[in-house]
């Protein structure tokens, strides 16, 4: 039977579950393209579902979120002054300004396709570029916190979403319209794929970076879904599917950084924060043992005079202390004494009665070796014995 060893298990289930991971990303980012391939070959062309009514509140619905979202993100920004977060605050208001007349227009899909239709690709474009603008500026130094409330920065942020509002409405009353719609539609297309590109390349252990990156991915498969599509087919409806779900997906990374760190590019996976504890723990018991040294080290120094490395008054008062509450033992021979004289054994109705005589010594005065104090000792046992017995000699 094969044995897979105790240190190789590990890793193999390690590998094996990164590789099952990102096996997951890659079905998940190809399952928007799947729908599109599957629209784009088996749909009935004469199918539409044409409903003002819904689409109106889709886009109602919409808006509002994007809108909230806009207003947690700049939360996010006034908190931790990232330039990504200034730039993911632009691309939902862009989205919202700019998108808004996308729903205004609905009652006039039929009389003018154009004006209805332009402001979508306008605003997928618009936001694709403040989030690439986002992303060429992550990584610098944050704001300042004055610079963070300056008014200037998000009025003309939201003076240029206006003008593209106004420049939208002129290209849909004129024969550029269609071209137009193209045009915005694959710019939006590219700098969604360019965003994510970015972030694979840049390797960002941040697991809202990942969410960032499958949004980015499926907002690029929706404006090929509008590409290939008509209004109100099912295609035109699987497009806004799409990019609604990579838009919520984004949501709720900005959500996500708002309720934790406020930031996109700190927020750990429960993997990654159990190896920074495993670090910081390695960490701590380094300067554990650093602190214990140390602390000797000072003993030492407050212990020893530094020139020469004898024991100073202060230790030797210490010491002394330490030796004097030991050498009681004298008063401890006359307790042993005492007890051995009052002791009675009594054997076949005879009590017997037994006397000790003990000698002690001191380390330092009576000797510096083991032997010598020993012997010193065992000098007076017998110099007690001599003197009458049952007593202590001290000296």
């Amino acid at each position: 039977m094969a044995v897979v060893s105790q240190t190789e298990s590990p890793l193999f289930i390690r590998t094996l579950a990164k590789g099952y991971t990102v096996l997951l990303l890659v079905l998940i980012c190809l399952l928007p393209s799947t729908a599109i391939a599957y629209i784009y070959f088996f749909q009935d062309p004469s199918l539409r579902f044409e409903q003002h009514g819904f689409h109106e509140i889709a886009i109602g619905v919409s808006l509002l979120q994007s809108a909230f979202i806009a207003y947690v993100t700049w939360r996010c920004y006034l908190h931790v002054g990232e330039s990504l977060f200034r730039w993911l605050t632009f691309s939902f208001l862009a989205f919202t300004v700019i998108y808004c007349l996308h729903g205004v227009f609905t009652r006039l899909s039929q009389d003018n396709l154009m004006l209805f239709i332009l402001y979508g690709p306008a605003a997928r474009a618009t936001m694709a570029a403040c989030l690439l603008a986002g992303l060429f500026a992550q990584g610098q130094h944050a704001h300042l916190v004055v610079q963070r409330y300056q008014r200037r920065y998000w009025l003309a942020g939201l003076s240029a979403f206006a003008a593209i509002d106004v420049l939208v409405f002129i290209l849909a009353s004129s024969s550029w319209g269609p071209m137009s719609r193209w045009a915005m539609e694959v710019t939006a297309m590219c700098l969604t794929l360019i965003c994510a590109l970015i972030i694979v390349m840049r390797r960002t252990r941040s697991p809202l970076m990942t969410i960032f990156a499958l949004s980015l991915l499926f907002f690029a498969q929706s404006s090929l879904a509008f590409l290939l599509s008509s209004v109100w087919n099912h295609m035109w409806w699987l497009a806004h599917g799409i990019f609604a779900t990579g838009f919520m997906a984004l949501s709720y990374g900005v959500i996500q950084a708002f309720l934790t760190t406020g930031s996109f590019t700190t927020v750990f996976s429960q993997a990654e924060l159990m190896e920074q504890i495993k670090m910081e723990k390695v960490r701590a018991e380094d300067a554990l043992v650093k602190l214990q040294r140390a602390h000797e080290e000072l003993e030492t120094l407050a212990a020893t005079d530094i020139l020469t490395g004898a024991a100073n008054r202060r230790e030797f008062e210490a010491r002394a202390a330490k030796e004097i509450a030991r050498e009681g033992a004298a008063a401890m021979a006359e307790r042993l004494r005492q007890q051995v004289e009052s002791e009675v054994v009594t054997i076949a109705a005879t009590q017997l009665r037994f006397t000790a005589s003990l000698g002690v010594a001191q380390y330092g005065i009576d000797g510096d070796r083991y032997e010598t104090v020993i012997s010193m000792a065992d000098n007076r046992m017998y110099q007690a014995k001599r003197q009458g017995r049952n007593q202590v000699v001290v000296q």
